[in-house]
């Protein structure tokens, strides 16, 4: 038989649970398979589970637990090969970051950069990488455009502000990924990137025009699909102009995924929600009903993030809207057959080896070649004094949630350069702090380094903290280490360097622009509002 017609007669032998099960992906907390995940998986016939940071302790212990949930499926009976998804969008946005692991520094670094090749190069490290350890799904390449300076949620998880750039690097992203050995995926449709919401947290709007939307925010998507992405996740935001329901998001409107999605713009792939534990989701309309509502619009897949209790009652839910008529067997059969056909194009492929050396030369490589060089009024790039101060955030996100455990060793690396350094850190989490202990550390450096970290605007302490230490007199270069857009916020600053992220390698790279080991190369992929365009840098 053709591997179609495979497809067609493993549907038929299905079980309703077990057709179902595919359409549901999981996650769990934990770093090992235990007994009652076993079981969890074996009466459930789950399709899919995804990995966060909380099952991942290092290398051999999350390539073991990937291996032991793919037998815990063939021995429960699960009709075909799990699913193994991991958000793993380099930059801020990394579940995977052991000491040997070729860390990207993220898409707006590779779409400062502006080589779309970089980002298939650094996609394809991330999908071999995944692949090795036993993930076969990698919910990338964002492709949300960066036109909100007010947005918490994507800003630097975006390749920048421009619908075509982002485009272009989007599909280069996805064959990268696809090349590597992983199944892309882009999201979230139909565009996240224009909210100042976070859909964790409630249910943002955009209400542009349809022609705005086709012009702008659907323009990557256009170019996913065109290119024959294979799986494409659903946004919680609501777009009036697409969907005249009040309150009704992409995730559960059948105007945007079947309509939109699968008539007008072509899509022929599998179609995933995005977690239905997000507040936009779960406080508006409940899980089990969400996930109904979901599949009725046109979802192939419900991602079921949470507790055990919620996820058994969206497949409870699922299986009654079938067995009431709300859904139809012969739709349900139509996004298995899409999921299984996905499963076997992939899952049974060769695992390719363990990125070698080249790989993390290669991301150190795109991180020198994003660094920023924004202004430099007084010449301070590279940095000609020996005796640093350098003051940066105690501890920075381990992603775009807020979890506080990443360090930033700066001062190290700049030691390792010949400087000598003092290091002052702040607090994130303190709302208010006294910039004076600061300032007196400066009068003995003759040079001051600042980190400073925000979202989309600086907090009134880093900006007190950055106007303290300017007046002190000493020579001060400004590194924001996330948002480009803090600039709006402390606009006299002489000397401003963007990197877009705080990866090993991209702190490596700022050390080495701050040391003149090389010069800073990237350019603004968006606009500092009322300061300079897209494109700026330095010296052009």
């Amino acid at each position: 038989m053709t591997a179609s017609e495979n497809v067609l007669y493993a549907v038929q032998q299905m079980s309703l649970t077990q057709k179902i099960g595919q359409m549901i992906m999981v996650d769990f907390s934990g770093y090992e398979l235990t007994d009652a995940l076993r079981k969890n998986i074996a009466e459930n016939q789950w399709g899919g589970i995804i990995l966060f940071a909380k099952n991942v302790k290092n290398r051999a212990q999350v390539t073991e637990l990937c291996a032991d949930l793919q037998k815990a499926a063939r021995e429960g009976g699960v009709p075909a090969p799990l699913f193994i998804s991991v958000d793993q969008e380099g930059g801020i946005v990394n579940r995977i970051a052991f000491a040997e692991t070729p860390v990207s520094p993220g898409n707006m670094a590779l779409g400062a950069a502006g080589n779309p090749e970089y980002a298939r190069e650094a996609a394809r490290i991330y999908g071999q990488d995944l692949r090795n350890i036993g993930f076969n799904l990698n919910f990338a390449p964002c492709v949300d455009i960066n036109n909100n300076p007010f947005n918490p949620i994507i800003g630097v998880r975006s390749f920048g502000e421009s619908a075509a750039a982002v485009a272009e690097m989007g599909v280069q992203a996805a064959r990268g990924y696809r090349d590597g050995g992983v199944i892309p995926c882009g999201k979230h449709f139909p565009g996240h990137g224009d909210t100042a919401t976070d859909s964790h947290l409630d249910l943002p709007a955009l209400k542009h025009s349809v022609e705005r939307l086709k012009e702008v925010e659907l323009a990557p998507f256009q170019a996913l699909i065109d290119d024959k992405i294979e799986m494409l996740m659903t946004a919680h935001i609501t777009y009036p102009a697409l969907e005249s329901q009040p309150g009704l998001p992409a995730t559960l409107s059948e105007r945007i995924l079947s309509g939109l999605l699968r008539q007008e713009m072509g899509f022929d792939g599998v179609i995933i929600t995005d977690s239905m534990s997000m507040l936009a989701i779960a406080r508006n309309f409940g899980v089990a009903q969400a996930a109904v509502m979901s599949v009725q619009a046109g979802a192939d897949i419900v991602l079921a993030c949470g507790t055990r209790e919620a996820q058994l009652e969206t497949l409870e839910a699922l299986l009654n809207a079938v067995r009431d008529g709300k859904i139809s067997e012969a739709q349900v059969d139509a996004s298995v057959e899409r999921i299984l056909s996905l499963k076997e194009k992939f899952l049974r492929r060769p695992v390719p080896p363990t990125p070698d050396r080249e790989a993390l030369d290669f991301m150190k490589h795109v991180a020198r070649a994003a660094i920023t060089l924004v202004k430099d009024d007084a010449a301070r790039i590279p940095v000609k004094r020996k005796k640093l101060l350098m003051v940066g955030p105690t501890r920075l996100p381990t992603s775009p949630l807020g979890e506080m455990d990443q360090p930033l060793p700066l001062g190290d690396l700049l030691r390792e350069r010949g400087f000598t350094v003092e290091e002052r850190s702040f607090s994130l989490q303190d709302p208010k702090f006294d910039p004076a202990p600061f300032v007196e550390a400066a009068a003995d450096c003759e040079a001051i380094v600042l980190c400073l970290f925000a979202r989309h605007r600086l907090a009134v302490s880093q900006m007190e903290l950055a106007l303290s230490l300017a007046d002190s007199g000493k020579p001060m270069v400004v590194a924001a280490i996330n948002s480009p857009y803090i600039l709006t916020d402390i606009p006299w600053a002489e000397t401003y360097l963007c990197t877009y992220g705080y990866t090993r390698p991209t702190l490596e790279a700022l050390a080495d622009v701050l040391s003149g080991r090389v010069r800073p190369q990237g350019r603004l992929p968006m606009s500092i509002p009322g300061l300079f365009a897209a494109g700026h840098r330095v010296g052009e």
